[in-house]
């Protein structure tokens, strides 16, 4: 099977946002598999794009959590689990 590399614009179109923002993001080694060619651009495996989405709900899912906790024990005193 051959895989699909799509480039920063293609990537930046998929996710709504600018190309400097995926940049940034493949910086941070945001998505595996990608690389720089000897040129300077970059390829992303197509799979690596909804791997990185994924990521990025459940660290907002787990976020939300957090801050409903930290929500109920402002409001209530006490932590959740407490008697």
């Amino acid at each position: 099977m051959t895989r699909e590399w799509l480039s920063t614009s293609e990537v930046a179109a998929q996710l709504g946002r600018g190309r400097d923002y995926v940049l940034g993001l493949l910086e941070l080694g945001s998505f595996e598999g990608a690389y720089r060619t000897p040129g300077g651009h970059w390829k992303i495996p197509a799979e690596a794009v909804p791997a990185f989405l994924d990521r990025m709900r459940k660290r907002v899912i787990r976020r939300r959590k957090v801050s409903s906790t930290s929500a109920i024990a402002a409001a209530t005193g006490k932590t959740p689990g407490s008697t």
